[in-house]
C-alpha cells in the first residue's frame, strides 16, 4: 500500500498507508492540515506507522512488563493486540495494524458494503467508516498511552484568549455554535471528536462537516449532497489548558436559555466521553492505554473542570451564544 506522510501534534512524523486511492483521497482531505508528502514506500503489513522514539520505547515498556488492563489486551513477544488493532515494536517504528476477521460474516459484510459503493454518498459512507476504525481511533490510542488524553464528542474553541469545550447530543447544535463562535473572532481548534484529560485538550484539526447552507469564514474543501467539509486552519496551538466546558442541552419547556453548574461524578463523566456511538468506540480503544498511563507512569490528571450545563430552547442558540460570550 502506498502512503502519505503527515507530521501530527506532539507525535510528529507517521506514514499511513491505503488500500485503494479512494480511501488515500478521503483521509487526506480529513487531515489536510497535517499532510507532509506522498510516499513511494509501500507497506503491505499495517496501516500506519509512528516514529517517536519516545512512544516507541513507551510500547516496548509496555511489553516488557506485560501490561494489560482490558481482558481484549494481549501481549506476545513484541506484539500488543487490543480488540481489531495489533501495534508492533519493529526496528525503530511503531506499526499498527488492523486485523481483519476471517469470519464468513465479516466476508459476507465487506462483500455487500463493495457492492453498495456504486453512488459517491455511499463510497463516502463507507471511507469514513474506514477512516474511523481502522486510522483515527488507532492513532488517538497512542494520545491516550503517552499522554492520557480521552475523547470527548464536541468542540474546541479559542475566544477571548480562552479556550472552550462545547459538548452535547447530536443535533443540539454545538458545530453551529463553534461555528457562530468562531465568527465572534474566535477560532475552531477542533470539531466533533476533542482530545481532553480533564485540564488540557489537544488542538487536533480534523475536516468539519456542516450544512451546506451554512455560512462560514473557513475555506470549503468539499461538497456532497446537501453537506460541505470545511476546514479550520488553526494547528499552531498544540495543548491548551481549557478554561470553560459547556455541554449543551436541548430544554423544550422554556423559552430563554440559562445556565446550571452539572453535578459532577464518574457516571456524568462517563455520558460526556460517550454522548456519539464513534467517540464510544474510539474511548473503548483508548481506555486500556489511559489506565496504563495513569498507573504511576505519569502524574494523575483527573478531571477537575467544573461542567456547566447550558440549556436551550427552541430557537434560542443566537441567545445562548451571547451567554457564552459574556462568560468569556
Amino acid at each position: 500500500m502506498k502512503g502519505l506522510s503527515f507530521e501530527f501534534p506532539l507525535l510528529g512524523r507517521c506514514i499511513l498507508y491505503f488500500p485503494s486511492d479512494s480511501l488515500a483521497t478521503f483521509i487526506s482531505r480529513q487531515l489536510k492540515n497535517y499532510v507532509i508528502e506522498t510516499t513511494d514506500v509501500f507497506c503491505d503489513d499495517c496501516e500506519m506507522e509512528i516514529f517517536n522514539s519516545e512512544i516507541f520505547e513507551l510500547l516496548k515498556k509496555f511489553i516488557k512488563n506485560n501490561l494489560y488492563y482490558s481482558r481484549s489486551f494481549k501481549v506476545d513477544k513484541s506484539v500488543i493486540l487490543l480488540d481489531n488493532i495489533e501495534y508492533k515494536c519493529t526496528g525503530k517504528s511503531l506499526k499498527i495494524k488492523y486485523k481483519h476477521s476471517n469470519s464468513i460474516d465479516h466476508k459476507i459484510k465487506w462483500i455487500i458494503k463493495s457492492i453498495m459503493c456504486i453512488n459517491s454518498i455511499m463510497e463516502y459512507r463507507n471511507n469514513s467508516g474506514i477512516f474511523y476504525a481502522r486510522y483515527l481511533f488507532p492513532l488517538l490510542s497512542i494520545y491516550a498511552a503517552y499522554y492520557g488524553y480521552y475523547c470527548i464528542h464536541g468542540s474546541l474553541i479559542r475566544l477571548k484568549n480562552k479556550n472552550i469545550v462545547l459538548t452535547g447530543l447530536d443535533g443540539v447544535g454545538k458545530s453551529t455554535m463553534a461555528n457562530m463562535l468562531s465568527s465572534e473572532e474566535g477560532e475552531i481548534l477542533s470539531d466533533n471528536i476533542v482530545l481532553f484529560n480533564g485540564i488540557t485538550a489537544l488542538n487536533f484539526n480534523l475536516a468539519m462537516r456542516i450544512d451546506l447552507d451554512t455560512e462560514t469564514k473557513y475555506q470549503t474543501i468539499f461538497k456532497l449532497n446537501k453537506f460541505k467539509e470545511v476546514l479550520p486552519d488553526v494547528t499552531t496551538f498544540g495543548e491548551v489548558v481549557v478554561d470553560s466546558f459547556y455541554n449543551l442541552i436541548r430544554d423544550r419547556n422554556n423559552r430563554i436559555p440559562y445556565l446550571k453548574e452539572a453535578s459532577f461524578s464518574p457516571t456524568s463523566w462517563a455520558l460526556y466521553l460517550n454522548t456519539a456511538p464513534e467517540i464510544g468506540q474510539a474511548n473503548k480503544l483508548m481506555a486500556p492505554w489511559s489506565y496504563v498511563w495513569a498507573s504511576g507512569m505519569r502524574d494523575d490528571k483527573a478531571p477537575q473542570l467544573q461542567i456547566c450545563n447550558l440549556f436551550i430552547p427552541e430557537n434560542g442558540i443566537q441567545e445562548a451564544k451571547e451567554i457564552i460570550i459574556n462568560e468569556c
